[in-house]
């Protein structure tokens, strides 16, 4: 398996991502990170996001359950202003 410690993920959660949340946890030995594998946490991120969509689990938690309400907010993103050109031999 993995060198201890380890951490395990799971989806959704309180952490962001491209396209969902998630969860993670350590791990701090192969009998507490079988336990975790045997309560639906996964080893890799991108296992724990496959298998929430090989069984139709929701990326993103729903607005009414706790997870959702400690997710942080979307950032906003405001346009770059457009940089002037300074000419040459002005300071």
């Amino acid at each position: 398996m993995n060198e201890y410690p380890t951490l395990l993920y799971r989806v959704p959660g309180t952490h962001q991502c491209p396209g969902g949340t998630f969860d993670y946890r350590p791990a701090r030995d192969e009998e507490e990170a079988l336990c975790l594998l045997d309560d639906g946490w996964h080893e890799t991120l991108a296992r724990a996001i496959g298998v929430a969509n090989e069984t139709n689990i929701p990326a993103e938690a729903p607005a009414s359950s706790p997870i959702a309400s400690e997710s942080p907010s979307a950032p906003s993103f405001e346009p770059a202003k457009k940089l002037r050109r300074r000419r040459q031999g002005t300071p």
